[in-house]
């Protein structure tokens, strides 16, 4: 009983014969080959940091490859902190805790019973002082870790010696200007954590419709006669749930870097993960800014087709933010050699450039007394009143159209309005489904389904994608946002009329 396990699990100088937990034959068989290795890092004082780092990595490898070997390491490691007679042994027994708890976080199972035994010793008045930190920084990792949950990847052993001497490490994060920041981070870091902290860094307070994506962009090589002149590769971005480790998505780039043969461009993204209808209340300039870059990059993109007026005003409101009357009333021949960061590529080769710079500048003569955040402001207004705009977009398969409305390959886009369907590259818009259209939605791992209102008709449809859940979310968060000022609304004029 009770008696047994607390026996069991009880430090002892001698390897273990067997595994702690029931396991398969196979992983008791690694069990028995992983003991040694945890007992010599608590038991030599001359193993050297880098050694114990790698070490602590190839054990946490065998549990990513193995899930019922993680609680078993974990309730191993925790076995030498308990009545160990060796001072020393027992401070480096609780630090290989604590570097455990850190990179490898017990099932739930177990997670209760360690929380509780760890949170005891922190406290326990007849422990060491030095014990007890250790045990505190232990307590500390375990809740941090148990929060993301398993890791898909063992930590780099740089990542176990950065927090064994407390230091953070750092990589960039890239914005859609193509400007950076560093994000310090630990292996316990999560993408939730991370947005926090880049916020902070940046001084963006209204961050809650922002988070990090992973961009994967094929670089074309010049020898590839593919790659047409000009032509710009396309960007792979998919969002990154809160709860994934920052070293995780770095571990995924190693791996993807190391399996391709072709050049890939791989980064972590800050943006934002989608425009609400709370966002036009907001006067923060960093928010202004960040979401006028976002509707530029989407827009010249090709995501958002426009007539030829429009696409004349979308300049001049991008020149007058960026580079006023300089360039916007400045040489005609250097405005034509501009035109190309103003104008989507598939828009802009309608008509000559030198007929682009003649209207643009006719059109820019009227904002030249606009400040650049009125001018970013212009555009965003613009944007917001296209049916579509605002989209966040989704490449997909068309699995089932029972009307025969779309082609194999779409781009759904989806705003505060409804769904919307593109033909891909260029883009070419297609049909909309307004909010209160679409009856029922959901989605697996590998598709999506709307059952939705066509001139008055309800159908199913169905697409093959590995982001229905994305999908899901942004229906469901517009969905709210309109039921919430439908309530608002309604709740006003009763407020008004009571006061009367």
């Amino acid at each position: 009983g009770d008696g047994v396990v607390r026996d069991m699990l009880t430090h002892s100088t001698q390897a273990m014969p067997t595994s702690l937990l029931k396991l398969s034959s196979e992983s008791v068989g690694k069990s028995v080959k992983m003991s040694p290795a945890v007992l010599r890092l608590v038991t030599d004082d001359t193993i050297p940091a880098a050694e114990l780092a790698a070490t602590l990595q190839k054990l946490v490898k065998e549990t990513t490859k193995r899930g019922e070997l993680r609680d078993e390491l974990f309730l191993m490691v925790l076995r030498t902190t308990r009545c160990n007679p060796s001072l020393d042994s027992a401070v480096r027994a609780w630090e290989l805790l604590y570097l455990t708890a850190a990179v490898l976080a017990p099932s739930r199972d177990f997670l209760g019973f360690a929380s509780e035994y760890i949170n005891e010793c922190a406290h326990a008045e007849q422990n060491p002082a030095s014990v007890r930190a250790a045990a505190i920084k232990a307590l500390g990792a375990l809740k941090r870790s148990a929060k993301a949950g398993a890791r898909r990847h063992p930590p780099m052993a740089e990542e176990i010696e950065a927090l064994r001497s407390e230091r953070r490490l750092s990589t960039i994060v890239f914005f859609l200007d193509e400007t950076f920041e560093e994000l310090p981070y630990d292996c316990m870091t999560t993408v939730g954590e991370a947005v926090e902290s880049l916020a902070s860094i940046i001084r963006l307070q209204q961050y809650q419709t922002f988070s990090l994506f992973e961009s994967r962009k094929q670089l074309a090589l010049k020898a590839s006669a593919a790659s047409k002149e000009g032509e710009a590769a396309a960007e792979e971005a998919s969002i990154l749930q809160d709860g994934t480790l920052i070293s995780d998505v770095l571990q995924d780039f190693r791996v993807a870097k190391a399996e391709r043969k072709e050049a890939v461009q791989m980064r972590i993204v800050f943006k934002k993960r989608m425009f609400r209808d709370t966002d036009e209340n907001i006067t923060e300039p960093m928010f202004i800014n960040l979401s006028y870059l976002q509707a530029k990059h989407d827009y010249l993109g090709g995501n958002y087709p426009v007539g030829k007026e429009d696409a004349v005003q979308l300049a001049a409101f991008q020149i007058q933010a960026e580079e006023g009357s300089v360039l916007g009333q400045g040489a005609a021949d250097g405005l034509a050699a501009a035109m190309a960061r103003f104008v989507p590529r598939s828009i802009l080769q309608q008509r000559p450039r030198e007929d682009w710079a003649q209207d643009v500048q006719q059109r820019h003569r009227a904002l030249t007394q606009h400040s650049k955040e009125d001018s970013r402001l212009g555009l965003l207004r613009m944007i917001r009143s296209l049916p579509y705009g605002g989209s966040i977009f989704f490449p997909v398969k068309r699995i089932e159209d029972p009307i025969g409305l779309l082609p194999g390959r779409i781009i759904l886009g989806i705003n505060k309005r409804g769904i919307h369907f593109f033909r891909p590259a260029p883009m070419e818009y297609l049909h909309s489904a307004e909010l209160r259209d679409i009856m029922q939605f959901g989605s697996s791992t590998a598709a999506v389904f709307f059952k939705m209102r066509v001139a008055g008709v309800l159908h199913i449809f169905q697409f093959d994608t590995k982001q229905g859940e994305d999908i899901c979310i942004a229906l469901q968060t517009h969905i709210n946002d309109v039921m919430m000022k439908r309530y608002n609304t309604q709740k006003q004029p009763k407020a008004e009329g009571a006061g009367g």
